[in-house]
Order: structure tokens, then C-alpha cells, then sequence
């Protein structure tokens, strides 16, 4: 089986009211949420939710105080970071 280095699958769990680096995309990138919830400048999103970015987009997911939320994301080449904190941390998660 080959692996495509351009393609990575994350399962990400973030805590209740925690929120993700603001970042665009070079590409595209599709989660589902399998719990919890969460928001960003395209919508809120919960369990069954799919949601979509492209090479365009740029947003921070901030999850909802009600609860951790559990996604599985793939995303398609590299990650671009909006600051410094998202910079220093995105290498750590493959990005």
C-alpha cells in the first residue's frame, strides 16, 4: 500500500470552550464530528455534521461549552498557520 504524503487523516479531540489555531488551507479539507460540537466563520457543526474548507478558506474552529468535541479530518497538503502560536504547534501534529 502506498502512502501519499499530500493526504493526512487526523482524529482530533478538543476540549470543551477550547479553540483551534486560526489557519487557512492549501488545500481542501473535510471533517465529520462524531461528537460534540463546534463553530467557525462557516457555521456551527455537530455529530453527523460534515464540514468543508478549500484552498481559500481560513478559519479557527472554536468548540461549543457544552462538551468536548471528537472529529476525524482529512486534509488535503499543508496547513497555513494565521500567527506565531499556530506556527510553533502545527510540526508537532504532522502539519
Amino acid at each position: 500500500m502506498a502512502e501519499d504524503s499530500a493526504f493526512h487523516v487526523v482524529l482530533l479531540r478538543v476540549g470543551a470552550g477550547r479553540a483551534l489555531p486560526q489557519h487557512g488551507h492549501a488545500g481542501s479539507e473535510l471533517t465529520v464530528i462524531l461528537k460534540g460540537s463546534f463553530s467557525d466563520e462557516g457555521g456551527t457543526y455537530g455529530p453527523g455534521d460534515f464540514a468543508e474548507e478549500d484552498g481559500h478558506s481560513n478559519h479557527q474552529p472554536v468548540v461549543s461549552e457544552d462538551g468536548e468535541c471528537i472529529c476525524l479530518t482529512a486534509i488535503e497538503g499543508r496547513l497555513k498557520p494565521n500567527n506565531w502560536l499556530a506556527m510553533l504547534i502545527m510540526p508537532f501534529y504532522g502539519f
